[in-house]
């Protein structure tokens, strides 16, 4: 019979490695790292790259930032009467703002730049 003390042994070995695993920074960092190792990494770049990456500019959704940025409470007014959620503009705002500052969308003139 084995002994069940290298038994939990191994097991306390295994749980560890795959805490390792677990705990490990995504692949696509490390070959970022790896093979820019030149340039410091700066971790808010690297999180406005994220939230910025897919952004695609929309008319409606443009149009919506427009009036709000016109008319906060009468935009906010009207979107709860036509009970609206407002995750989707949220996101998009979001993404737009991390565009703007990483200089990959220029709003047209007489838009908000937030």
């Amino acid at each position: 019979m084995d002994d069940p003390y290298a038994e939990l042994a191994r097991v306390k070995a295994r749980i560890a490695e795959m805490e390792r695993y677990a705990t490990a920074p995504p692949l696509e960092s490390l070959l970022t790292d790896h093979y820019s190792p030149l340039k410091p990494v700066d971790p808010a770049r690297r999180k406005l790259e994220a939230t910025a990456r897919g952004f695609v500019p929309d008319p409606q959704s443009e149009a919506a930032v427009a009036a709000r940025a016109a008319n906060p409470e009468r935009f906010d007014a009207d979107y709860r009467a036509m009970r609206g959620s407002a995750l989707e503009l949220s996101l998009y705002t979001r993404g737009r703002a991390a565009a703007i500052k990483l200089g990959t969308f220029v709003p047209e003139e007489g838009t908000s730049n937030e």
